[in-house]
């Protein structure tokens, strides 16, 4: 299962880099709902792996919002992928693990173990890493502008 979520985030995250490659001609509308689509499909192919049962008219309501949430966070990140720069945009997809750890503790009463910390940690620490360097690499591009007569 550990291979499987990480297939998972690499496909995610060639998803994020194909995604910025699309046209402006194509509506981020129409590449989230490409995306809802092919994860849907995949979900179905995993029918014959699962046992799947009916589900009561709660239990449906519960997965109709998860699933409406999780179109608009696509959808607000296609936009962001597509406007803004990859390093920086990808950082704040990390916060996810802030809030599974809260959740996790909350609904479950699940605290994660040392290794998931260090993993946490690591993963949170190259986000900010990353946007710092940005941040970085964005002040000498404006100095070297200013320096050179640029000024925007």
């Amino acid at each position: 299962y550990a291979l499987l979520a990480l297939f998972s985030a690499f496909l995610v995250a060639v998803r994020d880099l194909v995604t910025r490659g699309i046209g402006q001609e194509v509506s981020s509308g129409a590449v989230t709902t490409g995306t809802i689509i092919m994860v849907g499909l995949a979900g179905l192919s995993m029918k014959s792996v699962e046992v799947w049962q009916a589900l009561a008219l709660r239990e449906t309501l519960y997965l109709l919002g998860a699933g409406l949430f999780v179109a608009g966070g696509n959808f607000a990140i296609i936009v962001a992928f597509r406007a803004g720069d990859v390093s920086l945009v990808s950082g704040f997809r990390y916060s996810i693990l802030v809030f599974s750890i809260i959740a996790g503790v909350l609904i479950w009463g699940d605290w994660p173990d040392l290794p998931a910390w260090i993993g946490s940690i690591l993963i949170v620490g190259s986000g900010l890493y990353a946007m710092h360097r940005q941040r970085l690499k964005e002040r000498e591009a404006r100095a070297l502008a200013l320096s050179n007569g640029q000024a925007e």
